[in-house]
């Protein structure tokens, strides 16, 4: 079975409104864990349970979908669909350019990044690119 680590269990103090991702999301070799909350937040949390520096992020609306780290253009960001909007962040936490973007119906899946193109489906019934 093994050994909970310090300061696990987390208590976030708010319920946990998507699955969670864990990635190396600052790029130095260690995972962290990105949690998305009912608050409106993304969480980017380290070994100790605690938000890395500049996190967390808020969003228009609670992410329902999980978040995924992925390189676009070159450049490793976190993506996240909050009902209307793609929001999208640099690991250290800044608004990655031109972002959130929103559309005209409730996103439905996960981003979805192939080919340096970003998808999704919506409650419309349509596929956005």
């Amino acid at each position: 079975m093994g050994d909970l680590l310090p300061q696990f269990p987390l208590d976030l103090g708010v319920q946990i409104s998507a699955p969670i991702l864990v990635q190396d999301v600052l790029r130095n070799g260690v995972p962290e864990i990105l949690v998305a909350t009912e608050d409106r937040k993304i969480h980017v949390l380290d070994a100790r349970g605690e938000n890395v520096r500049g996190w967390p992020k808020n969003t228009n609306a609670a992410v329902r979908t999980q978040p995924v780290f992925e390189i676009l253009e070159g450049t490793w960001s976190v993506w996240a669909y909050a009902e209307n909007a793609l929001h999208s962040w640099l690991r250290n936490g800044n608004s990655r350019p031109g972002y959130p973007q929103f559309m005209n119906a409730r996103f439905t899946s996960s981003p979805l990044i192939y080919d340096d193109q970003i998808m999704g489906s919506a409650a419309d019934g349509y596929l956005y690119s």
